[in-house]
């Protein structure tokens, strides 16, 4: 009942999000966390992901070594994580959707996507597991960890619910008994061998130790959204002697373009921090009009 909730404690509101996926459609519950006053502290809501070195380097030690490399992804992490501490508690306002008596709100036990700490509760959540069965976090690297046992050598990285897990030939049983005792513990699946990961598509020949990134796909969606699909291929990412200027104070900017362009650019700059490093300089330039971007950029 609301007239139960603890005297001061904010009634967090929240809503239903739809989206059609390969899989079929699908529904989710999330929390209007960025209404929540007053907000975590950053040290309560902080949860590290990989940087594109630490995974290439990952994949790279495991092509160099001629290992195996697969890719398990858990649903639904964050409703998976380990219950909210009593004093951290949330109390929802049910969406209007759920036809719940209004006297009624619901006490949130475990996270759940929206709230600010739900992040760094499911980087606990799965740390704690990994530390339980042996595995040890390479030093500098939170989301990176090996394990050693004998002959047999492991190690994985993770991106909120994604896990990449190398392992060399002597550590198969080990590697599909973590894998069954991983799945045990989270809901997921095993997708096998590593093709893709974060949107970046992987080609691996562990017989011949060579491994190769591509995000191809995303470049032809970029060039499809922009209508530059037919457009003719240039020498260089930016004309030469280019000199680009922020408009005057004057200018009416087109919040629309405006968004556009970040939308664009965002984009660049996510292929050139993985994939395309030969455009990192004309992306870094065309990134600081992000906020006054005209026809002209």
């Amino acid at each position: 009942l609301r007239t139960q909730v603890p005297h001061g404690t904010q009634l967090l509101h929240t809503m239903y999000t739809f989206k059609d996926k390969e899989s079929g459609a699908k529904a989710r519950l999330v929390v209007l966390g960025h209404l929540q006053r007053p907000l975590p502290k950053p040290a309560d809501t902080y949860a590290g992901t990989p940087l594109p070195a630490a995974v290439r380097t990952v994949v790279s030690l495991a092509a160099g070594n001629h290992h195996h490399i697969d890719k398990l992804d858990i649903s639904q992490a964050f409703v998976q994580s380990d219950d909210l501490p009593a004093d951290s508690r949330q109390y929802l306002v049910p969406p209007p959707e759920a036809n719940e008596d209004p006297a009624y709100v619901w006490k949130l036990l475990k996270p759940l996507y929206g709230l600010a700490i739900a992040p760094r509760a499911w980087a606990t959540t799965l740390r704690r597991y990994l530390t339980s069965r042996d595995w040890k976090a390479v030093a500098f690297e939170d989301t990176v960890y090996s394990y050693r046992q004998g002959a047999a050598e492991m190690m994985l990285t993770f991106h909120v619910d994604d896990i990449l897990l190398s392992y060399n030939e002597a550590a198969t049983a080990q590697a599909t008994a973590f894998k069954a005792a991983i799945l045990a513990r989270f809901d997921g699946r095993d997708e096998g061998r590593l093709t893709s990961y974060l949107g970046v598509d992987i080609s691996y020949d562990r017989e011949q130790g060579t491994i190769s990134m591509s995000q191809a796909s995303l470049i032809h969606s970029l060039l499809d959204r922009t209508g530059l699909a037919n457009c003719n291929p240039t020498g260089t990412p930016l004309p030469p002697g280019i000199k680009l200027t922020k408009p005057t104070k004057s200018t009416q900017l087109d919040p629309v373009l405006g968004a556009k362009y970040r939308e664009i650019v965002g984009t660049l700059q996510y292929l050139a921090t993985w994939t395309r490093i030969d455009i990192a300089h004309a992306a870094h330039v065309l990134a600081k009009y992000a906020s006054c971007a005209t026809t002209v950029h």
